[in-house]
């Protein structure tokens, strides 16, 4: 698949042997564990790519290897109460 309309920079989804996904944005990889996760860190990156890319290049920056995923600013809490 390829979003160059949708995205600022191209984008491809592949997936993996193992069920996940690896999405190549521009320059950046990210990788998922399933198509839920891909899914809803793409609409973050869809619906505020500023602030996503901003986030992502900061962290890169912080630790010099792999980026967590983008965060997300949607969907129910994932906090768990005990």
């Amino acid at each position: 698949m390829n979003f160059e309309k949708s995205f600022k920079y191209d984008t491809q989804i592949n997936p993996s042997a193992n069920g996940g996904f690896i999405v190549q944005i521009g320059c950046c990889s990210l990788v998922f564990k399933d198509c839920t996760s891909m899914f809803e860190s793409l609409l973050d990156i869809y619906l505020h790519p500023e602030q996503s890319e901003k986030e992502y290049n900061q962290r890169e920056q912080c630790k010099g290897g792999t980026p967590e995923l983008p965060l997300r600013r949607h969907g129910p809490s994932q906090s768990s109460s005990s």
